[in-house]
């Protein structure tokens, strides 16, 4: 059968999801949606509106390795802010080719602290063949990177400069997440044991 009509997509699809991809050597792509529930126990905690909450996304530049384990916050050393306030999507430009990259979306609280509520999938930017004579492999175009000290030095991480010491946007969890976790874990086990 053929439809001259194409169907139509839905806006959003109410679920938690951040993905970072490469453009090119020096651009990555990102879009990302909150659910509605994760917005809501966020705007319930520091009792404000989701849509006053000034928003961000955090892109850490990630050193010495591919970048396998977006978690291991001991690699990540340099970071950038950019607000996007009701934005959903955004291009991060003048990036250092060759390198890998993962981002965080979130908010600043009231303390203007960076609360981390997504976090993306490490990507690489491709490197370029051939470089410019001179050029300076640290300028990021301009934007401001700060540095990331690791743990093992008793610095703050962003998760660990929240005032609220139970509150972490990590933990929740949904029952299709759940299920997915479920269906990975046995699809690994399945695949460990056919080899």
């Amino acid at each position: 059968m053929f439809f001259n009509q194409a169907a139509d997509l839905p806006y959003s699809y109410n679920c938690d999801t951040f993905h970072l991809m490469a453009r090119d050597p020096a651009t990555l792509f990102a879009y990302w949606e909150v659910s509605t529930r994760k917005q809501a126990m966020t705007a319930r905690h520091y009792r404000i509106d989701w849509d006053a909450m000034p928003k961000a996304v955090r892109l850490y530049r990630i050193s010495g390795g591919r970048g396998a384990d977006a978690n291991d916050r001991l690699r990540l050393t340099e970071y950038t802010d950019v607000r996007v306030e009701h934005a959903s999507s955004w291009y991060f430009r003048d990036l250092k080719p060759g390198s890998v990259y993962v981002a965080d979306f979130g908010m600043f609280n009231p303390f203007g602290q960076f609360i981390p509520l997504l976090r993306s999938n490490p990507a690489s930017t491709p490197a370029m063949a051939l470089q410019e004579a001179g050029a300076d492999e640290t300028d990021n175009g301009g934007a401001s990177l700060q540095i990331v000290f690791d743990k093992a030095a008793g610095a703050k991480t962003p998760e660990s400069t929240s005032p609220y010491e139970t509150f972490s946007t990590y933990t929740l969890y949904s029952t299709s997440r759940t299920k997915a976790k479920d269906q990975t874990d046995t699809y690994f086990s399945k695949e460990g044991a056919s080899t």
